[in-house]
């Protein structure tokens, strides 16, 4: 185990060092310059987070270590990448063939991509291992992969060897992406972003095993992440990124307790806090710079509340300069930069404001009653014989009007196919949804259809959700267009929509590529507040977001709910977002609802140990105070579903003889 709170050993000599690098994108003529002159130092044995916003250059600079950037896109202008004394950007093909997987690994953030779906995990194991030693026979080879498999956590090693990719769980799949990272005990491992798109049971796991991995290995890590929450669980030092530059580094405990730079004070005061709700989340004002169009001085002058309008920010660029033991920071007027006195402790769970339930006399906008959802998953090919998945099981719950339900839970335990259900998305196979006085789990029709226009979705991908040939005036025109709504005032109302949102005239003509993702997250709610619902169901509405533009979208969410009096159902898997948005919390484990109340109440005192298992899992913002408990676990455990008895029983900690045997009814207490 390691101690909670110990930094890892360090060797100061450095194993890798960035010296100067500049990256460009773009034609010769109108270059776009992603990273500019980073110099960055990793020493032996010690983890390095890099942090900063979408767009800050941390996975361009992490991609010129070992050269994977497109050939035909990209860049290097200037710098040096030395590694054993060689300078990796002069290297010639042979020794990047040798250094790559060998001395130095990569771990992505997606690894259902990054796992060939036609091989099994074993195939891809062999060849990792036998890429960098001809000498290897196969079978030794594939010992030699059951034994990594084993090591990070996955049980009956031998048989999921020939499995693929598509039969392990995301975290699973992640742990077999960090197994071969490490085949070869490389010397340095890049994890970039290797948690962002995993429950936070599971990224809790996978911090813990490449803790473990990196002492046992005593390897460098680079970890790249927008969650400063993961870098203050595993950083020894940090470096803080925005618009290509580093404008801050130094030790993670030193800069987090006393951030020099207004930019990383800003992204400390920006996390949702966990043990109170806060009135309004506290944001970074405009959205990062486009790096084809930089400023002329300090690229953070537009949002800066320290420098303002000052000349010296607005005509000079400010160098990285050292302010202390190891310590830099890239500021003109660093010493006022406000001590964030994040008061760490309000982002753990240390502290709480706990309350009882607020009594509400009138009906609810929406009430779920014993709603259930089963899927035919084919049978045998020769049985005929049809199985059923209940991907959700007796559900109940009601939202009443301008308040907000939040659905949470891992992936897989409901909380989407709820949503669809109630949105008709998917056929309900049992119960009712009162919704406007009448159930549309059976209505049809003109009338579902009506109906579905007071109730409207925001997903969690506004990329992916928005036509990307229309424009953003065009997105929120063309919900009255299909309702036939747009002749009366469409044009006004589309006009002030818009604006509301926080889109000036300049922009509401432009394409969806031409916006930052907070920027088309605000589209999609002014797509789906066009035709005036009494609710909206966000489905992970802002997990896609970095936390300053998150916070700019609560706040938005909160002020339109005050003002239009909207009802929302909000689905999650972050706790912390949760916390600030909800007034009720229903947490859902394989497609039931386990523990249900008032927000103060379940954040304050949970009674269901998987909540507590979900609070217990977000990692704190004090590097002080790190998780002690870094033994792997067996990652079955952390999917596997009891059949019988209480679903939960071969995950808990407290399970007794009558939990395998009697399943577990939800009570009032």
């Amino acid at each position: 185990m390691v101690n909670a709170g110990v930094v890892h050993p360090v060797d100061e000599e450095a194993v890798l060092r960035i010296d100067g690098l500049s990256v460009e994108f773009g034609s010769l003529e109108s270059p776009v310059r992603a990273v500019n002159d980073v110099t960055l130092e990793l020493n032996r044995g010690e983890t390095l987070g890099i942090i900063g916003e979408s767009g800050s250059g941390k996975s361009v600079t992490a991609m010129s270590i070992l050269r994977l950037l497109p050939v035909d896109q990209a860049r290097v202008t200037q710098g040096r990448i030395l590694f054993d004394g060689t300078d990796l950007l002069q290297a010639d093909a042979a020794d990047l063939r040798r250094i790559r997987g060998k001395d130095i690994s990569i771990i992505f953030q997606d690894p259902a991509t990054s796992l060939h779906p036609s091989y099994t995990i074993g195939a891809q194991l062999i060849e990792a291992l036998r890429v960098h030693d001809r000498k290897l026979s196969r079978s030794a080879a594939r010992i030699r992969s059951a034994e990594l498999i084993a090591s990070v956590g996955i049980a009956h090693a031998d048989d999921r060897l020939d499995q693929y990719p598509h039969q392990f769980s995301g975290g699973m799949r992640q742990r077999c992406m960090i197994a071969m990272a490490i085949a070869n005990q490389p010397r340095v491992v890049i994890a970039d972003e290797p948690t962002t798109a995993l429950d936070v049971t599971i990224q809790a796991e996978i911090l813990g095993l490449l803790r473990v991995v990196q002492r046992e290995t005593n390897s460098s890590l680079i970890f790249i992440t927008h969650d400063l929450r993961v870098v203050a669980q595993v950083a020894d030092r940090v470096a803080v990124m925005y618009a290509g530059s580093i404008v801050e580094t130094g030790k993670v405990d030193e800069v987090f307790a006393n951030p020099q730079h207004p930019y990383t004070s800003a992204l400390l005061r920006s996390l949702p806090a966990l043990g109170l709700r806060s009135e309004r989340q506290v944001s970074i004002q405009g959205t990062p710079p486009n790096p084809s169009d930089l400023p002329p001085g300090c690229a953070f002058q537009p949002r800066c509340d320290v420098g303002g309008n000052r000349e010296l920010c607005v005509t000079d660029s400010p160098e990285l300069n050292e302010v202390g033991d190891a310590r830099q920071v890239a500021c003109h007027f660093h010493e006022e930069t406000t001590v964030v006195a994040v008061d760490l402790a309000r982002h753990s769970m240390q502290s709480h404001s706990i309350g009882g339930a607020e009594q509400l006399d009138t009906e609810p906008v929406l009430k779920v009653e014993h709603l259930s959802k089963r899927f035919n998953i084919g049978g045998g090919m020769f049985t005929g014989a049809k199985r059923e998945l209940l991907a959700v099981d007796d559900v109940s719950f009601e939202i009443h009007k301008g308040k907000t339900l939040a659905l949470v839970g891992e992936s897989g335990s409901g909380k989407s196919t709820t949503a669809r259900a109630i949105l008709r998305l998917h056929n309900p196979s049992a119960g009712q949804v009162h919704f406007g006085g009448v159930d549309l789990a059976v209505t049809n029709g003109r009338k579902l259809s009506s109906l579905r226009r007071e109730i409207q979705v925001i997903f969690q991908d506004p990329f992916g959700s928005l036509n990307p040939r229309l424009t953003a005036r065009e997105l929120v025109t063309e919900p009255l267009k299909i309702q036939g709504l747009y002749d009366a005032t469409g044009p006004d109302d589309v006009g002030d929509l818009l604006t509301r949102v926080g889109l000036s005239s300049s922009q509401w003509d432009r394409l969806p590529s031409a916006f930052s993702g907070g920027q088309r997250q605000r589209i999609a709610i002014a797509r789906a507040l066009i035709l005036k619902p009494r609710m909206l169901v966000l489905d992970e509405a802002v997990s896609a977001l970095d936390v300053s533009i998150q916070a700019q979208v609560l706040n938005l969410l909160s002020d339109l709910q005050d003002e239009l009096e909207l009802t929302y159902l909000f689905i999650s898997h972050d706790l912390a977002v949760v916390r600030q948005l909800a007034d009720s919390v229903a947490v859902m484990f394989a497609g039931r609802i386990i523990e249900q109340g008032a927000a103060e109440d379940i954040y304050g005192g949970p009674r269901h140990p998987y909540t507590r298992a979900l609070l217990s899992a977000i990692p704190g913002t004090d590097p002080q105070s790190r998780d002690a408990g870094d033994e792997v676990q067996v990652a079955e455990a952390l999917i596997e579903i009891a059949e019988d008895g209480c679903a939960f029983r071969l995950r808990c900690p407290i399970a007794q003889d009558v939990c395998a045997t009697e399943r577990p009814s939800f009570n009032r207490i």
